[in-house]
């Protein structure tokens, strides 16, 4: 079922499936993604646990407040979420850029965590650009125009129109594009795609995230 929680006085989405009084299994997606990432992985794990698939702040169906969508202000609206829930002892499922923030929130709430299982996840800053793959030197690369690369994603939807397909290895269909497409259809709602690039280490050690 879709539903909705008041946190931190903006509106957050999320899916529900399996009973409440099984065990809880969170799932928490990656850019730019939401939760129809687990639309198929669901009702396999419903059967055996209550599974909540979130949609983070200003993603998918979730509201878009005024922020600025720091890494931190993501984090700040995930743990309120959580306690909007009352979720207890969490199996957290992450991907991507969603394991930054759920994994932080795991460091900080151990005594609350099952388990986790993770994949596509950043566990550690690469700070040495050698140590980057080809494609992530080249979005680097493209990055460093900062008045370009700004252009490409905020303006021109870059994110969602070049770098969404071409990162899989099944194309993905056309209502699948268009579902991930659908949160990001003005310039204001893509500067979350913005924020979230700039605060990629990218073999540099001068982002917040890493301090």
């Amino acid at each position: 079922s879709s539903q909705y929680v008041n946190v931190l006085g903006s509106r957050m989405h999320y899916l529900r499936s399996g009973d409440s009084s099984k065990p809880v299994m969170l799932f928490v997606h990656g850019m730019p993604t939401s939760s129809y990432l687990w639309r198929n992985i669901l009702p396999d794990f419903s059967e055996h646990a209550c599974c909540i698939a979130i949609d983070l702040i200003g993603m998918g169906k979730s509201d878009k407040p005024d922020i600025a969508y720091t890494v931190f202000d993501h984090i700040r609206f995930f743990d309120a979420f959580v306690a909007a829930l009352g979720l207890q002892n969490i199996t957290l499922i992450v991907h991507g850029w969603g394991s930054v923030i759920a994994l932080d929130h795991a460091r900080r709430h151990e005594h609350n965590i099952t388990a986790l299982a993770f994949y596509e996840s950043h566990l550690r800053p690469i700070l040495d650009w050698r140590d980057l793959s080809l494609p992530v030197q080249q979005l680097g690369a493209m990055l460093k125009d900062q008045e370009a690369s700004y252009q490409s994603v905020v303006e021109g939807n870059y994110f969602i129109k070049r770098v969404l397909p071409e990162g899989v290895v099944t194309p993905l269909p056309a209502d699948v594009l268009s579902e991930y497409a659908t949160p990001f259809q003005t310039v204001k709602s893509r500067k979350l795609l913005w924020q979230y690039l700039m605060e990629l280490p990218l073999g540099q050690n001068e982002s917040d995230v890493i301090s």
